[in-house]
Parts: C-alpha cells; structure tokens; sequence
C-alpha cells in the first residue's frame, strides 16, 4: 500500500518537474511543437507502463515495481537530460 502512495506522489511530483524540464530543453523558435511531441510520447509510454511492470509486480511486489520505475527514470535524466543551470532560456541545447 505504501509504495502504491509514494508512486501516486512521485508520479504526480515527477509529471510537473517534467513539464518545466521539457520547455527549458528547447529553443525558443520550436519549443511549442517539441514539448508537445515529447508529452505525446511521455503518454504513450504511461500508457504502456503497466503492462510491462505487471511480472515484477506478480512477482516481486509493489515496492519492487516501484523501484523499477524510479531507478528508470534517474538513467533516462542522467544519460538524455541537459545541464540547464545558470544558462538562459533562449540557449540552444
């Protein structure tokens, strides 16, 4: 039940950060058409989620999952994401 709650609030707390991260990660001449293709893709993707999590959760429990899920999304910023502090927003990536 508890990793249930911490996923709900990480979630919650991860889909905000991500919708400032993604408009600071673009020019300012495409970042309209890019931050939308990026959420679309980011849906389709939540969309998926469950299904291939549903054998670690069968297996392993939901803390596992969770842990899955967070530790997937720390190598996706650290690997893809960009170093946005202390640079402007018309900055090119």
């Amino acid at each position: 039940m508890r990793a249930g709650f911490l996923y709900g609030c990480a979630s919650t707390l991860f889909s905000n950060a991500c919708h400032v991260y993604l408009a600071d990660s673009y020019p300012t001449a495409i970042r309209g058409t890019t931050t939308g293709a990026a959420y679309s893709l980011s849906r389709l993707v939540t969309a998926l989620l469950p299904f291939l999590l549903l054998p670690i959760l069968d297996s392993h429990g939901s803390t596992a999952a969770f842990a899955v899920v967070m530790v997937l999304l720390v190598i996706d910023v650290v690997m893809r994401g960009h170093r946005c502090t202390n640079r402007s927003a018309d900055a090119t990536v």
